[in-house]
């Protein structure tokens, strides 16, 4: 299990704050949130007399499930103005060699995942997607990103060898998905 503790500054609030954000009481000092599975997404152990509160939740989740993890806990700390230790909560490392955890260099971690899927794309059968709608399919042949932020992955057009030859597609902020198929 992975591991973030937050030190809270006012205890009095904390069971409060754990309810706002879907996480239902075990016992005093135990709550659990799951998702719309019904799977466990987290569990809190509240230490009260520490002014701690250690959100535990799994090593192996898909990246949609760290997302939302990352989401609450993020929110959760701007409401409570807590101090985060997330150092148990290693996530994988950058290019460069530093650590990514829940909420320490998340940003950078996400962009470094998304251009190495992007990148593995390239040649491969894809479907593009403009927000939900499908806008088009093809062979990835190349990609631009909005900026070049370290913080954000937008792509904002796509290059595609489709059944009428090579064509650029430009969009707000498209989606490209693998098909598998050749």
């Amino acid at each position: 299990m992975l591991k973030a503790h937050f030190y809270i500054k006012d205890k009095s609030h904390i069971h409060y704050f754990l309810r706002k954000i879907g996480m239902y009481q075990l016992n005093n000092e135990k709550f659990r949130l799951q998702d719309e599975d019904r799977m466990t997404l987290m569990e809190a152990d509240v230490n009260l007399p520490e002014y701690k509160v250690t959100f535990s939740f799994s090593g192996s989740f898909d990246m949609e499930s760290y997302e939302k993890v990352h989401t609450i806990l993020k929110e959760l700390q701007a409401e409570t103005g807590a101090e985060i230790d997330d150092s148990e909560a290693l996530l994988g490392y950058l290019s460069n060699g530093e650590k990514a955890c829940i909420l320490t260099n998340w940003d950078k971690w996400t962009v470094f995942l998304n251009e190495a899927r992007h990148n593995s794309m390239k040649g491969q059968k894809v479907k593009v997607y403009n927000g939900n709608e499908l806008f088009h399919e093809g062979i990835l042949v190349d990609y631009e990103r909005e900026g070049n932020s370290s913080d954000s992955f937008i792509v904002k057009s796509c290059t595609l060898i489709t059944v009428f030859g090579e064509k650029k597609f430009n969009g707000q902020e498209l989606k490209i998905e693998a098909t598998g198929e050749f």
